[in-house]
């Protein structure tokens, strides 16, 4: 694996950013891996400079399916609006566009009513890559107590 990382133009300290975020990069097919460098290249015509901004900011893109998630993915960034021609460069600003959780965005925005034509400017332009979790919610009845509990957790049935 660090032979096809430093193949695709990633410096030492590259590789020890996408282990750092990624640990199991090393334990991935290298075919899978590949198939994945030659998309970014061939289909996407990502220069080498620019895969290696991929790989950093998303390096479980490298344990993707082409043919089952990928370019489907892309598909539907073009049904979206999203060409051929500002593709590259939605990926290069938001590389999590290319991952599973985008449907959960996309239907978010729906929800929110932008019409399919805005989509691929919100998807430029609005964070996709964090979360939101709650770890312990409670709430009061009106006029009743709560007692809340001071580890964080989910408190007690």
């Amino acid at each position: 694996m660090i032979d096809l990382l430093l193949g695709a133009s990633l410096s030492p300290s590259d590789i020890g950013q996408v282990l750092l975020a990624y640990p199991q990069a090393f334990q991935l097919s290298l075919d899978r891996a590949r198939e994945v460098l030659d998309f970014l290249r061939d289909d996407m015509h990502l220069s080498e400079s620019q895969v290696r901004t991929v790989l950093t900011r998303y390096p479980s893109i490298l344990n993707m399916n082409v043919k089952g998630q990928l370019r489907p993915q892309v598909a539907y960034l073009n049904s979206l609006g999203v060409g051929p021609e500002s593709l590259p460069e939605l990926v290069l600003s938001r590389p999590l566009v290319l991952g599973p959780g985008i449907d959960t965005v996309i239907t978010f925005l729906k929800r929110l009513g932008v019409p399919r034509s805005q989509m691929h400017r919100m998807l430029r332009s609005c964070p996709l890559d964090y979360r939101v979790q709650f770890k312990s919610f409670s709430a009061a009845a009106p006029g009743g107590s709560s007692s809340s509990s001071s580890s964080g957790g989910m408190g007690r049935n």
